[in-house]
């Protein structure tokens, strides 16, 4: 309830001019040992990071993340390394990833290493750096001409039956300023621009 509401309230309001008339302004260099947390720093910080995430019957089949700490300060060469998938791979579209110690298949493979441990398949890189492949099941084809040369997706093919395909895409954003996230409505913005990047899935 507003302040106003209560009288008492109302005549502090109208007595506060004459009871702060006596006191006396404490010096800048005291208060600036007894405050923290406030920097009035020129310009506006905005950063920001998208994953993306594709399970297929929940072990993880591809995953890309960009991370932009200051989008006032992305260089091309940080955008470029930033584009980069983290399965590394980097496969012809006509030939399926070959893991260490497996031979190459139409599908993803699961194969072990000498140490018996567990190599997570990897999706076929479309050369591009930004688009990723993962087929499942015999039969599957795709045409690489198909898609242009900037496209940043994960086309996913699927021939078997009973499957769970999982695709995730987690977006965090943050600002120094609460009330221009709001007014532009960041959320819907970069909602609009992933989805007119990425085209139909």
């Amino acid at each position: 309830m507003p302040a106003q509401g209560y009288p008492a309230a109302q005549a502090q309001r109208q007595e506060s001019p004459a009871v702060f008339q006596n006191w006396i302004a404490v010096d800048s260099t005291v208060l600036d040992e007894m405050r923290g947390g406030f920097d009035i720093a020129p310009g506006l910080k905005v950063s920001f990071g998208i994953e993306r995430m594709v399970n297929l019957n929940g072990v993880l089949q591809t995953a890309t993340r960009i991370e932009v700490p200051d989008a006032g300060k992305l260089l091309q060469a940080q955008q470029s390394s930033a584009m980069a998938p983290l399965s590394g791979a980097s496969n012809p579209a006509s030939s399926p990833a070959t893991l260490p110690g497996s031979s190459a298949s139409s599908g993803n493979v699961v194969s072990s290493d000498a140490g018996g441990a567990i190599t997570l398949p990897l999706a076929t890189n479309l050369g591009n750096g930004a688009a990723a492949l993962i087929q499942n099941g015999l039969g599957n084809t795709f045409a690489q001409s198909a898609l242009s040369p900037e496209t940043a997706a994960t086309i996913i093919q699927n021939s078997a039956n009973n499957q769970t395909i999982q695709s995730l895409t987690v977006i965090n954003a943050a600002t120094n300023s609460l009330e221009l996230l709001k007014g532009a409505n960041l959320q819907s913005t970069l909602l609009d621009a992933l989805t007119q990047s990425t085209g139909a899935r």
